[in-house]
């Protein structure tokens, strides 16, 4: 008389299933957009905060732009996924 063997749960099967290559294009797309959107929002901060108030408030741009960028990156890959595009 021998034992069946032990059925695997659902929490098992996942922690043993490895990411496909489209989910990994798709977390490297999210990072992409994120990155690119705090960098261009980080250039144009520094150089609107430049023109306007001189050098001195150049680096009140940089964490505008960085704090702007974060945000509108975010807000973009929030359409994104409630269109359902992904």
């Amino acid at each position: 008389m021998s034992i069946p063997p032990k059925r695997k749960t659902t929490d098992e099967k996942k922690q043993n299933k490895r990411p496909t290559y489209a989910n990994i294009a798709r977390y490297i797309a999210i990072g992409t957009e994120l990155g690119m959107s705090v960098s261009f929002m980080t250039i144009i901060g520094y150089i609107s905060f430049k023109k306007f108030l001189g050098d001195e408030f150049a680096a009140i741009g940089v964490v505008v732009g960085v704090v702007l960028g974060f945000f509108l990156g975010v807000y973009s890959l929030y359409k994104l996924f409630k269109e359902e595009r992904w």
